[in-house]
């Protein structure tokens, strides 16, 4: 879980600005995983769901342009 939560990219909604150094802390199940889908053949894979509550940190950056200094004429 560690591995795929780091490797997909984040974004900021309603802010320009970046999100970097994404650090996978923790994860909680809430309940019991759903078994979705059983291959016993070929790969011998499952599929399952789940909820849960995922912790981590992040590097972000963005404009506030709330408390950015501004000339009166410029706005």
């Amino acid at each position: 879980m560690k591995e795929l939560f780091e490797e997909h990219w984040f974004t900021l909604l309603g802010e320009e600005g970046d999100v970097e150094k994404v650090e996978f802390l923790s994860i909680e199940l809430d309940e019991d995983p759903y078994i979705i889908d059983v291959d016993e053949e070929g790969e011998k894979t499952a599929t399952i769901a789940f909820n849960g509550i995922v912790s981590f940190l992040a590097d972000v950056s963005y404009v506030d342009y709330s408390n950015a200094y501004y000339e009166k004429e410029e706005r």
